[in-house]
């Protein structure tokens, strides 16, 4: 075979971080996944293996439970060294998620475990430790990380070193509660073996960047919201123009909001507006799930379901689509910028909420000014936030995927545009029925796995005292992951102790009142 040739294998992520020292080609953009990106990794692999596990099982049936391909990545060799020509998104996250998985093994006391995924971070190369993405504005941020030390982000720290700060965040704040206790070596022999990628490697540099071109430029696959555009413009009748337009402007307007925002928005609408929601007595649906997936597939299986009948029913679902894309977007700049007005909103999002608009336009009519809107968005936020709160307390499941669950429920009981009203007494009726209170708020403490949480809840003391004593609304800035905010001290754990004392007439003692240390 001709060493020049282009050449493809199906590799297994034990397979993809073996032997290997991986570098950037000149022309590979940087780190530039965010948040969303790295939650949404997560929760497709947390998904497909908790599909498969079961405590009973024992660790040799992993073997057997379903695999789960990443997709294709492109390199080529070059004097010892793996250049990655495309799919380094990917291989980066998973380069953190095994440092962050190494970490939990070894809180579990499980050394060899951890020793097999070291082995896989990091090689040695002519004598000197190397991490396997060997990438030098990465090595002190790699470094720190692995050494668990944590990581000071520099206030003028490049954008990329940015976003690989937060993506490690995602780990170390969000990553699956269900995942982390017995379930963690289950799921780290899966990931290493039963989750795989098709490394396309390149004869030469020149040639990589060729199929870079081809991939990237040229002969792009059409995705769910140009198929799913297609389906509903092929469904019109020619006769009434206007209908491409409405289209290319919506889906335009949530683009300049975030690139996957147009996305996001369909599958949130449909789940919004149209998907069965699993109900109470344990009957379950996949409509979620599909919607989650290639979402014009679902659409085109289920039209009739959806009162896709006519010509006249797909263009005004298109019409429909625009009127609540704008909600959309005021609803996504709350949740990525502070507003006080929907302050919910933002608490949210930040802690992982990614489905929380769906109840709102659940509860939207089309016909509901942007004020309407905003006060149902506001009422909606509320309850999930005070959900969020009363669990984080309770030491109750707090994951994105616990929190999107809750939000997905709301959906059904939310449906049909109820007047702010209405909405009022039915969300204070779920409340009514929450089966836990803020009683254990006495008890909860510092954890290892909840400092974020922790900062949260006092972030949010903080603000509200502030607020109430009229001086300036800072949670925007509090919960600025950048900032350097380090809450310690909100209440003495003794406070009777720190009351304060009167002066004695025979003692020159002044008042005073003590901060301690709080119990958590």
């Amino acid at each position: 075979m001709q060493s020049n040739l282009i050449q493809s294998k199906v590799m297994t992520v034990e397979e993809v971080f073996t032997g290997r020292q991986y570098r950037l080609d000149t022309y590979q953009r940087e780190f530039t996944w965010g948040r969303s990106d790295v939650r949404r990794l997560i929760d497709d692999l947390r998904k497909k293996f908790s599909a498969n596990w079961r405590l009973e099982h024992d660790r040799t049936r992993v073997a057997r439970y379903q695999p789960y391909f990443l997709g294709p990545y492109v390199y080529h060799e070059e004097d010892r060294t793996t250049y990655l020509v495309d799919g380094q998104q990917r291989i980066t996250t998973l380069h953190l998620m095994l440092i962050y998985l190494r970490e939990l093994l070894r809180a579990q006391d499980l050394e060899d475990e951890a020793g097999r995924l070291t082995s896989l971070i990091k090689s040695r190369k002519y004598g000197r430790s190397v991490h396997t993405l060997d990438i030098p504005d990465r090595s002190v941020f790699l470094e720190e990380v692995f050494a668990e030390k944590g990581f000071s982000l520099p206030d003028d720290a490049p954008g990329a070193l940015r976003k690989l700060w937060e993506a490690s965040c995602v780990f170390q704040e969000e990553f699956p509660e269900e995942l982390r206790g017995d379930a963690l070596p289950y799921f780290v022999d899966w990931l290493l073996e039963g989750v795989c990628l098709v490394g396309i490697q390149a004869g030469t540099s020149e040639q990589g960047w060729e199929i870079y071109e081809s991939m990237n430029d040229r002969g792009v696959r059409l995705g769910p919201i140009d198929l799913l555009k297609s389906f509903l413009l092929s469904k019109i009748d020619k006769a009434p123009d206007g209908a491409d337009k409405v289209w290319r402007r919506t889906v335009s307007e949530l683009a300049a909001v975030d690139v996957n925002a147009p996305s996001d928005f369909l599958k949130t609408f449909l789940i919004a507006r149209f998907a069965r929601i699993p109900t109470s007595d344990g009957s379950s649906s996949t409509d979620v799930e599909k919607i989650s997936g290639p979402f014009h597939t679902w659409v085109k299986e289920n039209a009739s379901a959806l009162g896709l009948i006519r010509s006249s029913d797909h263009r005004a679902l298109i019409d429909e689509l625009e009127i609540y894309a704008n909600h959309y977007r005021t609803l996504a700049a709350a949740a990525r910028a502070y507003v006080p007005d929907l302050a919910s909103v933002f608490f949210n999002a930040y802690n992982g909420m990614s489905i929380q608009t769906a109840p709102v336009l659940a509860a939207v009519h089309p016909h509901d000014s942007l004020a309407t809107c905003k006060a149902k968005a506001k009422l909606v936020a509320d309850y999930l936030d005070l959900v969020l709160v009363r669990r984080l307390v309770n030491d109750l499941p707090c994951s994105p995927a616990d929190l999107d669950q809750e939000a997905v429920r709301l959906v059904g009981l939310l449906r049909g545009g109820l007047d702010v009203s209405r909405l009022r007494e039915v969300l204070a009726e779920e409340i009514a029925r929450l089966p836990y209170d803020f009683d254990a708020m006495k008890t909860y403490g510092l954890r290892s796995n909840n400092s974020r949480q922790v900062r949260y809840l006092l972030a949010r003391l903080t603000g509200f005292v502030e607020s109430s004593c009229s001086r300036s609304d800072e949670m925007g800035a509090y919960l600025d992951g950048r900032r350097p905010f380090e809450i310690e001290h909100i209440w003495a754990n003794r406070f009777e102790r720190y009351q304060p004392r009167r002066r004695s007439a025979r003692s020159s003692t002044p008042t005073a009142t003590a901060w301690a240390r709080c119990s958590c």
